[in-house]
């Protein structure tokens, strides 16, 4: 396993905070005339494609760093299972903060 010490790619993150910019502006309510105006599909609708090709590097760049040279090496279940991990932690604890605050403006209840 490589383990320099990696630098991160300042560029990568500003595509991704663009990206993310993008994501938010597209959940707008556009109406059908506001979404064919110039260039709106060109730059506000390629934010999720923007996404797939970043997240494409980003994984490269990974299997390169752990030294996976194969199919085989990137469905390994010891492979698959970190990934879950990494992912599914974060979507809890903001799954978790997001049902606290429903909770506390009163937006959902609990009953027995």
């Amino acid at each position: 396993m490589n383990n320099e010490p990696q630098k991160q790619n300042n560029f990568i993150n500003v595509l991704k905070g663009i990206g993310a910019i993008l994501v938010i502006t597209t959940h707008f309510s556009w109406t059908d005339a506001e979404r064919t105006m110039f260039l709106f599909p060109f730059f506000i609708e390629m934010a999720v494609p923007l996404f797939m090709i970043i997240s494409g590097y980003v994984y490269g760049l990974s299997y390169r760093r752990n030294n996976i040279t194969s199919l085989r090496a990137a469905y390994a279940p010891f492979t698959i299972v970190k990934r879950i991990v990494q992912y599914t932690f974060p979507f809890i604890l903001v799954y978790g903060l997001e049902l606290v605050y429903m909770l506390v403006i009163g937006q959902i209840t609990i009953t027995s």
